[in-house]
């Protein structure tokens, strides 16, 4: 509320020290704007200075100081109360404190990073390379205190989990803007400083192209070594995310090999197996036969996947790989490893499914090649025998020579209590015939007759006398077709609704 008395005592005159500090705190309290017109006034000494910096809002803070002489000081007492925030960072410069703008800016939160540089292009120029390194930092940093997760339920943990993923993602990304126009930071910042392994991350995720002095740099995020802790499982967790990185930068496997190949040592050492703890996992596997040259070990992987049996398959539209999805990766990378022999690849062919021998075959050659191949005849020849054979409805050309068509076509009806594949096949003839009358139309599916362009001039025929002059009937047409009649009604029933409607 605005009080003509605060405006007075704003503008008295010989207040003493104690009365200039009261008149800051009820200031700042109450009308804050007018604490940039107080902070003219001569009799203020370093303490009353000091006062209104800690007490102004934020948005007044730069235009305060800008009214004072500069006093580094007074930019400490703004920051201690107000945390660091573009526009002091922007002032700080214009003063020629470029050390304590950096200082600043490395403070500020992700959300001010895009920002400051805008600002900073805007009044100062290009941005320096001390400012990126600091804007970098500030970007990764996470200042959130940690979440008490343990009373917690299971659904409030997942979301809390999510939603700090999501924030990680943003402070990344929020990284990546200052980082990608400085391709000249790349390898220092991922080699050293406490930012150095999230920077390898942006880096390996975000980059388009890395020479490979940063992709060396970056090796220490391929390799996994800081999640080394001589478990089995940990070790497989490292062979598939160094794998996943190579299959995203490729030059590694030239550049690396030595290091990729340490990781699938110490993923031995520390006790792992291809058929792991619990059953055969296929990601370690293919991740095991792109990283290693290791004959044994890729022995001992082919002898697995031939043992294993398969597992549960999400083939209805899941967009999960199934057992049989990753299994043939796994298959196809064992293959193309030239360190796996053929002959245990060979033996290793029988076992297989189509998927799998599929993604052999392009690495196959010689003997191999022919038991792949041979395997793949097997398997179709046995599906094809086993498949129903299905009895199409004769052509038109075909019913044309017949002494009845309609006959022929009634023969056929019996297959609509057939499997599915056969009832649609049956169905798709008689809607298509032109031979089909109407009799055989109310014996056929309602759904399909009424979608039917083929049959629609007979259809509608049919409609309009079992409407008849009915009014009623008429208007409960709209309603019969929409929604349409469920599958398993016929046209004959359907019509007969329709017909009972008035």
């Amino acid at each position: 509320m605005k009080t003509p008395a605060i405006a007075a005592l704003a503008d008295a005159t010989r207040l003493s020290c104690a009365q200039v500090h009261g008149v800051i705190e009820v200031l700042a309290q109450l009308e804050p704007q007018r604490l940039t017109d107080f902070a003219e006034r001569d009799e203020l000494d370093d303490a009353a200075r000091m006062l209104i910096m800690q007490r102004a809002p934020r948005y007044l803070v730069v235009r305060i100081l800008e009214r004072w002489h500069p006093d580094l000081a007074l930019v400490e007492a703004a920051r201690a109360a107000q945390g660091a925030f573009v526009e002091l960072v922007l002032y700080c410069e214009g003063q020629g404190w470029r050390d304590r703008a950096i200082d600043l800016a490395s403070q500020l939160e992700a959300s001010e990073v895009d920002y400051l540089t805008e600002q900073w292009a805007r009044d100062h120029g290009a941005v320096p390379e001390s400012l990126r390194i600091a804007l970098v930092h500030a970007a990764l940093a996470d200042r959130a205190p940690r979440p008490n997760v343990t009373e917690l339920s299971n659904w409030e943990r997942q979301e809390l989990l999510n939603q700090l993923a999501a924030e990680e993602r943003r402070r990344a990304r929020a990284a990546w803007r200052i980082l990608e126009p400085a391709p000249e930071l790349w390898e220092p910042l991922a080699r050293n400083g406490d930012d150095a392994p999230q920077v390898r991350r942006i880096l390996l995720d975000s980059a388009e192209q890395l020479k490979d002095a940063v992709l060396m740099a970056c090796l220490p995020t391929v390799t996994g070594d800081n999640l080394r802790d001589g478990d089995d499982l940990m070790a497989g967790v490292r062979l598939t995310l160094a794998a996943d990185l190579v299959r995203r930068w490729p030059r590694l496997r030239q550049i690396a090999r030595e290091d990729l190949s340490r990781v699938v040592r110490e993923a031995r050492e520390d006790g792992w197996k291809p058929a792991g703890r619990f059953h055969t996992s296929w990601d370690e596997i293919a991740a095991l036969a792109e990283l290693s040259d290791d004959t044994n070990l890729l022995v001992d992987a082919a002898a697995a996947a031939a043992a294993d049996k398969p597992g549960y398959s999400s083939r209805s539209g899941g967009t999960e790989p199934t057992w049989e999805d990753k299994r043939a990766r796994a298959i196809g990378a064992l293959a193309a490893n030239p360190a796996t022999p053929r002959s245990d690849l060979a033996r290793l062919v029988p076992a297989l499914e189509e998927q799998a021998l599929l993604a052999m075959l392009p690495h196959s050659d010689g003997d191999l090649e022919t038991a792949v191949r041979g395997r793949l005849d097997e398997i179709r020849r046995a599906v094809a025998a086993s498949r129903p054979i299905l009895i199409e409805v004769p052509s038109d050309d075909e019913l044309a020579r017949s002494a009845n068509p309609e006959d022929e076509l009634r023969r056929h009806l019996k297959h609509l209590k057939a499997r599915a594949e056969q009832r649609d096949l049956t169905c798709d003839g008689l809607l298509g015939s032109r031979f089909t009358t109407a009799d055989i139309l109310r014996m056929l599916p309602a759904h399909r007759v009424l979608e039917s362009e083929n049959q629609a001039s007979l259809v509608a025929g049919l409609i309009a006398e079992a409407c008849g002059g009915d009014p009623n009937r008429w208007a409960a047409l709209p309603g019969q077709l929409d929604p349409p009649p469920r599958k398993s009604v016929k046209f004959d029933t359907w019509l007969r609704q329709l017909a009972q409607d008035g």
